[in-house]
């Protein structure tokens, strides 16, 4: 069963179409969208437990990506380019190799077509989300304060409050902690198979372990027309941390492959 996703759209020109990865939303990327919608008609999407979007236990990639594809069809969008970064990636590479037809070009952030080992990272950030008192007078300065000495890095930390959302009560979580925390194995996966024939690009951060070089066959086996770029001194939210870097790299591929 597929659910209908929450959307901002800035632009015109050919649809640009983006998915964020694991705890974002399509907030996280307007700055992307302003900067390409001179060019693009660009559709930041917010993916199932995430943003404004309706939650469901379902997080398998066959899930989000027919989420997507429901969507494309209702806003009658026929062959958009699609960017995801992380679990945004691989619901964009999930959606490209099951119906290729469906997109025209495909740009993965710092995420590989593999199974990952990363649950117990994943799992402290949300335990630490989780303990953070959501009491009524709690103010989002004194969320950081709370939150600093079990996540100490500051952008990573101005990233997950993004989710704290006002309230009646007072502060609360947007994002479905319990439900995310029971589909990290799920996340972390990729068993789904398929090739995908059109241009593609695959952006990672040279400070990241997501997209290393041992998983650039698997890239190729499944990917035919593929170009693989690192950004120098860039973490997993390469986007966010080099934001100039990213959006050139993005943008000389749109132009040599439009």
């Amino acid at each position: 069963m597929s659910l209908p996703l929450h959307h901002q759209v800035v632009g015109e020109g050919p649809p640009l179409v983006v998915l964020h990865g694991l705890f974002g939303s399509g907030d996280n990327w307007k700055g992307f969208a302003k900067a390409f919608s001179g060019e693009h008609q660009v559709w930041l999407l917010d993916l199932r437990n995430h943003g404004r979007s309706p939650h469901h236990p379902d997080m398998r990639y066959a899930d989000l990506a027919t989420d997507v594809l429901d969507w494309l069809e209702q806003h009658q969008i026929q062959h958009p380019v699609l960017l995801g970064h992380s679990m945004g990636g691989k619901t964009a590479m999930a959606l490209a190799l099951a119906y290729p037809e469906r997109v025209e070009r495909l740009i993965v952030a710092d995420i590989a077509p593999v199974s990952y080992r990363h649950q117990s990272e994943h799992s402290q950030l949300i335990q630490s989300l989780k303990a953070l008192p959501l009491e009524p007078e709690l103010t989002r300065s004194e969320a950081d304060r709370l939150l600093a000495e079990a996540i100490p890095e500051w952008s990573i930390r101005t990233f997950l409050l993004k989710n704290l959302a006002p309230g009646p009560s007072g502060l609360h979580w947007r994002i479905p902690l319990d439900l995310l925390q029971q589909a990290l194995p799920d996340v972390l996966e990729f068993p789904l198979a398929g090739l995908f024939r059109k241009p593609t690009l695959f952006v990672g951060g040279s400070r990241s372990n997501y997209l290393l070089p041992e998983y650039q066959q698997e890239i190729h086996n499944r990917f035919t027309q593929v170009r693989i770029v690192m950004l120098k001194d860039a973490g997993h939210w390469l986007h966010a941390a080099k934001p100039e870097a990213f959006q050139e790299t993005v943008r000389t591929f749109l132009q040599r492959t439009a």
